[in-house]
């Protein structure tokens, strides 16, 4: 929302009539942010993007100039107009936070009856995901998902799906990954495409993206790169199936060289996915174009994120390590790496081997193994005890 201003900005608004951020062109990244705000009528004649608003988890804020005077607004809406400017034009945005006083109590509830409008009379509607991180390459990273998207998904819009282990692999590296070139930029490409399936726009704004991607379709930036947000979902969607047929192996790279973090993420997002199109199937006969969702779908959208991990993909991947690991363990005690003879506690059992489990470079890799398990889930920290 705007902090602060050294003239009044808001005006009281006649029906049928909104606010629009003109947003002034810049090559230069950190060039100081121009804008102004303009009153015009709700219309498809107004040409705009419609722009999902970032978190506003932090306090701090930063100045713009506004009208031509200095105001002050939230850093991460200042980040994001910063990075979608044109470099060469001007551009028009209607964003919530900025174009709504907030303050009002007539303005919110009136705009909320037109979302849908506003929604669809957009030219684009635009998702921001943050400030990219110094490791990730924007440019790369959109190449990727996009390249991949566009191989996987057929033109009526479907993703394939496999009966077999060996169907799903052959298919994937003969030919998808064949055609995607260079074994080395498509691993870079997944290990990027990884981390933003981690971003938490997936938490903050689920809601959001899917209840307006009902209407539109929606492109989420990667810094100034935009990524259509069908992508990740496919992205998503290719690790839950890789799961489900234990694949051991993502285009070349060990799953198990894969953060579990990284993993549970793509997951979550691939079944709730499917739980959104299952609604969306479900009550197809309720949603009507131009009309807000019904209340029900709404909070059935809004918890769908949330699941407990218990029953979700991620889960199932932590049962595996657990397994795995615990094989692992019963390997070693058969070859007497816990045991030391000629120790014993009271009642005649054999005394674990102390010494020898702080040197042995076995034992010393099940304790990585544990830590990465109990960063999963906190569940059955009680097992992992060897």
């Amino acid at each position: 929302m705007l902090i602060r201003s050294k003239e009044t900005v808001y005006n009281l608004l006649p029906p049928g009539i909104t606010r629009y951020l003109l947003v002034k062109p810049s090559a230069d990244l950190h060039s100081p942010l121009h804008c102004k705000l303009h009153e015009l009528a709700i219309s498809p004649r107004i040409t705009y993007d419609f722009l999902i608003p970032p978190a506003q988890t932090k306090r701090k804020t930063t100045a713009f100039l506004l009208n031509g005077k200095d105001a002050r607004m939230h850093f991460e809406i200042e980040t994001c107009l910063r990075y979608l400017r044109h470099e060469t034009k001007e551009q028009m945005f209607w964003i919530r936070p900025l174009c709504i006083n907030v303050n009002s109590p007539a303005e919110p509830p009136l705009h909320f009856r037109r979302r849908f409008d506003l929604i669809n009379n957009a030219n684009r509607v635009k998702a921001f995901m943050g400030k990219p991180a110094r490791s990730l390459n924007p440019a790369l990273a959109s190449k990727f998902l996009r390249s991949f998207h566009d191989l996987v998904v057929n033109p009526f819009g479907e993703q394939p799906n496999f009966g077999s282990k060996e169907g799903f692999e052959r298919y994937y590296n003969e030919h998808i990954f064949r055609q995607l070139g260079d074994p080395k930029e498509i691993n870079t490409g997944l290990e990027q495409g990884l981390k933003l399936l981690c971003n938490s726009i997936w938490k903050e704004e689920w809601t959001n993206l899917q209840k307006i991607g009902l209407l539109k379709d929606i492109d989420i930036y990667v810094g100034s790169m935009p990524v259509p947000v069908g992508a990740f979902y496919t992205l998503a969607n290719y690790l839950s199936q890789a799961n489900h047929f234990k694949v051991k192996e993502l285009a070349g790279q060990r799953l198990e060289g894969v953060e579990i973090g990284e993993l549970r993420a793509a997951y979550r997002i691939a079944e709730a996915r499917r739980k959104t199109l299952r609604l969306v199937g479900q009550y197809q006969e309720h949603i009507i174009k131009n009309h807000p969702l019904p209340k029900f779908l709404e909070r059935e959208l809004h918890t769908v994120f949330r699941t407990d991990d218990k029953r979700t993909p991620a889960r199932h991947r932590y049962q595996q390590l657990l397994e795995q690991t615990r094989e692992e363990l019963d390997k070693l005690k058969k070859l007497g790496f816990n045991e030391q003879p000629g120790r014993q506690q009271e009642g005649g059992k054999k005394q674990p081997d102390r010494q020898r489990h702080e040197t042995n470079p076995g034992i010393r890799r099940l304790k990585v193994d544990w830590r990465l398990v109990n960063q999963d889930g906190g569940q059955d920290r009680g097992t992992n005890q060897g």
